[in-house]
């Protein structure tokens, strides 16, 4: 699996296949992890309408995948290297994050489970030159 970085560098594409999703909720983006962090991938969302992204200085959602002691005894058996590295990195966490950067939802970290939370979608911060009621 490529990195962030690796894909930002090497990929195919100039971005035109970035598409919001219309929801019944709003107009999401649809990039993962470290791509938030490219402003014209997010500038690409943000310009057709996308409202949920912490750049957007809007909501994001972060949905990580919850690491178990069925997973790390498998991954254990690849040496005391990947145990030491495994016991020392830090967890995943999936939160849902407001327009000002704030967890506007309780931080799934330790467990498997559902994560909820109320958002009021008219909280988002606009950026200057995207125009209001986007």
């Amino acid at each position: 699996m490529p990195t962030f970085r690796e894909k930002l560098t090497w990929a195919n594409g100039d971005g035109a296949g970035l598409r919001v999703v219309e929801t019944p909720l709003d107009c999401l983006g649809v990039l993962i992890c470290g791509e938030n962090t490219n402003p014209l991938a997010r500038f690409a969302l943000m310009a057709q309408g996308e409202h949920h992204s912490f750049e957007a200085k809007a909501f994001n959602i972060v949905a990580s995948g919850f690491f178990d002691a069925a997973m790390r005894e498998e991954l254990a058996t690849l040496g005391t290297e990947a145990v030491r590295v495994l016991d020392e990195s830090p967890r995943a966490v999936s939160v849902v994050i407001g327009p000002t950067g704030e967890p506007v939802s309780d931080l799934l970290s330790d467990h498997e489970g559902l994560l909820y939370a109320s958002i009021d979608t008219r909280a988002r911060v606009e950026q200057p030159g995207l125009g209001a009621g986007r």
